[in-house]
């Protein structure tokens, strides 16, 4: 597919997803000679084929790809409803407080269930009960597939179920946003109705959602979904927000022209506006980093700040800070420390020797 062919493709795709979110029934004209099969592989990359298989089911259009993407959103969504509502029973009565993330409340914006696509429950929760949190979830019937290694606890059930529990917000991948984010029990609110539920504020949760997408934008890139919860948000609280505190704030994070931006393309891309020189710039990198390698999108943003050099000191002896948030039993035990270059080596030969070749593959490219 050339790139005239992938571009016609997207606008569509974005057409109809405007369509989905604005509750609108889209003009068949505008995708008339579209190829379906490539609208879907479009779709799935951006993880919102269940929005734009209702967008075509409106417009009386079916097509077994898409219908099959919708059930297994719609299937996923139930799971996820029933068994996240357990676990957070199961967390009240332990009287361990815990936070739903990104998704679990974004989904809640969306018009129709099952609309926005998830993969998992991302929970932030009292890391001090970590052992306690694991034995309520495997208690579930979930088994622990990652344990006090990096930022956050993996756990997963048949079929296709897994939480996310988090031990902080952000870890090394932006020291910035790991040291704002480090007190957040002081930014957050009992939610009502809950003893030990807690959420943000609106302007505190637009300010995460924002940074959870510029952490994405600036290693790996980041795609069409993220725009759309942008999008939606805003429609639904624009006129709620203290944006003197949203400002000040996103100073603090170094994020200004990047919400800025960010937040603009959104409401032209699905509000049906104009988009700017800075939007259409920011807009071709998100369409194309789903048609490179992330890991291509990582390499490449890394080597702008750095040397090729140290981009390679840096990954065969990582920083303290990762250190910290990726392997703690190392930066608990520093004596071990210089066991952990062979740890990591070992991981890179097998585990990992897939993304490692790759990104090797992408490093020589680079200029």
């Amino acid at each position: 597919m050339d790139r005239q062919e992938y571009k016609k493709i997207a606008e569509v795709v974005i057409y109809l997803a405007g369509c989905a979110v604005n509750s609108q029934v889209p003009d068949k004209e505008k995708f008339s000679g579209v190829n379906l099969e490539d609208m879907h592989k479009f779709a799935e990359f951006h993880k919102i084929s269940a929005l734009i298989c209702m967008a075509l089911e409106s417009a009386g259009v079916k097509s077994d790809l898409f219908l099959q993407s919708k059930g297994i959103s719609f299937s996923k969504a139930a799971r996820f409803e029933i068994d996240s509502l357990e676990l957070f029973n199961r967390l009240e009565h332990a009287k361990i407080w815990y936070m739903p993330l990104k998704g679990f409340i974004m989904k809640n914006y969306y018009p129709a269930f099952g609309m926005r696509e998830m993969s998992d429950i991302d929970i932030l929760f009292d890391s001090s009960k970590a052992r306690e949190v694991r034995e309520i979830i495997q208690n579930m019937g979930y088994e622990t597939t990652n344990f006090n290694i990096g930022a956050h606890d993996v756990y997963t059930g048949k079929p296709d179920k897994k939480f996310e529990m988090h031990r902080v917000l952000f870890g090394f991948t932006n020291e910035k946003f790991n040291n704002y984010y480090h007190d957040i029990k002081s930014k957050l609110l009992l939610k009502t109705g809950s003893n030990y539920c807690y959420e943000f504020s609106k302007e505190d949760f637009y300010i995460y959602i924002t940074a959870h997408e510029f952490k994405h934008y600036s290693s790996g890139g980041t795609g069409l979904r993220s725009l759309i919860d942008i999008y939606l948000f805003m429609k639904k609280f624009a006129d709620e927000l203290d944006y003197n505190y949203i400002a000040s704030e996103l100073a603090k994070l170094g994020m200004t022209e990047f919400e800025a931006n960010n937040k603009s393309l959104a409401m032209n891309l699905f509000g049906g506006g104009e988009l700017s020189d800075k939007n259409q710039e920011m807009y071709e990198y998100i369409l194309y980093s789903k048609t490179h390698s992330s890991i291509d999108n990582m390499v490449r943003n890394k080597l702008k700040t750095r040397s090729k050099f140290k981009y390679v000191w840096e990954r065969i002896f990582m920083p303290m800070n990762q250190i910290r948030d990726s392997f703690p039993f190392f930066y608990k035990h520093k004596i071990l420390l210089p066991f952990l270059v062979f740890y990591r080596g070992f991981r890179a030969l097998t585990i990992k020797r897939k993304y490692i070749l790759q990104e090797l593959k992408f490093f020589m490219k680079a200029k």
